[in-house]
């Protein structure tokens, strides 16, 4: 009994001691990498506010994070070096881009130009709530129609509740 007492009290000392190792060798990484995060963001924050967007952009990438390079063009409605990086980096955030080029055409009332971003970046749910939002119902049954189909009924009925409200 002495014994597994003694072999418990080793074994429960080795694998604290062990799990104490781990955590302070977590520690230590994870604020080495904390701080190289927050270096390099600082180094792609200066560069934003001094214009230098290319010199900002390298950086991103450097940093194995073509997604911001790909946002902070999308803020500066740069679209051509945001569709460049998105395809050359990060394919996933092309339907990304291709949403804030559409969102700004429908802002500036293009709307056919809007619809075929959206339906590019196979968002078709979301021109046709923008058509719905700007009250161009036809379009947004046109779509649906043709791309919702599934939703169909859905959006005649709020069409329908659309009408009943603007003429009564």
């Amino acid at each position: 009994l002495v014994y597994l007492k003694l072999l418990i009290f080793y074994y429960y000392f080795i694998a604290r001691f062990l799990f104490t190792i781990t955590e302070i060798i977590i520690m230590l990484f994870s604020n080495f990498y904390l701080k190289s995060v927050l270096l390099v963001t600082g180094v792609q924050k200066q560069f934003i506010r001094s214009g230098k967007f290319a010199e900002a952009e390298t950086s991103f990438i450097k940093a194995s994070r073509p997604k911001e390079a790909v946002l902070m063009y999308v803020h500066c409605q740069d679209w051509d070096s945001a569709q460049r990086i998105a395809e050359a980096h990060d394919p996933a955030s092309v339907p990304d881009v291709l949403v804030g080029q559409a969102r700004v055409a429908f802002e500036s009332k293009e709307f056919g130009k809007a619809e075929t971003f959206l339906l590019r970046a196979e968002r078709p749910e979301l021109a046709v709530k923008f058509y719905k939002d700007s009250a161009h119902w036809e379009d947004a049954l046109r779509l649906t129609q043709e791309y919702l189909p599934h939703k169909l009924q859905l959006i005649q009925d709020e069409y329908e509740s659309y009408l009943a409200s603007t003429s009564g």
